[in-house]
């Protein structure tokens, strides 16, 4: 073997490099396909997410809010952003411009971060 990158690492060296490379490619991948943010090793996987981590065009359903005893709670509730209501994302910047149901409604970042969703 010519002595290059992998020539002068052990096998089991190589092996466990090239294991971690392809997991964080696959977690890449399932970024880039809209899938949410990648968990960090052994925990457990949230199964929702933030409506800040879908972009244009994504949907999903409203679950809950991150804080839900704040004021923010009934600004959200009165836009329709209730457990259970379809959410498509229209624009992120330089507003969130979301439709719920057959409303486009705007929402700031931190309106946008405390909403937790379900991807479709």
């Amino acid at each position: 073997m010519e002595p290059g990158a992998w020539g002068r690492w052990s096998s089991a060296t190589r092996t466990r490099w090239s294991a971690a490379l392809r997991a964080a490619w696959d977690r890449a991948r399932a970024w880039r396909a809209g899938r949410g943010r990648p968990t960090a090793a052994g925990a457990a996987a949230d199964p929702f997410t933030g409506l800040a981590d879908l972009r244009p065009g994504g949907e999903a359903t409203v679950v809950g809010l991150a804080d839900p005893s704040g004021g923010d709670a009934r600004a959200l509730a009165g836009l329709g952003l209730l457990p259970g209501a379809e959410v498509e994302v229209v624009q992120r910047y330089p507003a969130w411009i979301l439709r719920v149901d057959r409303a486009e409604i705007a929402v700031d970042d931190d309106l946008a971060r405390q909403v937790r969703v379900r991807m479709r």
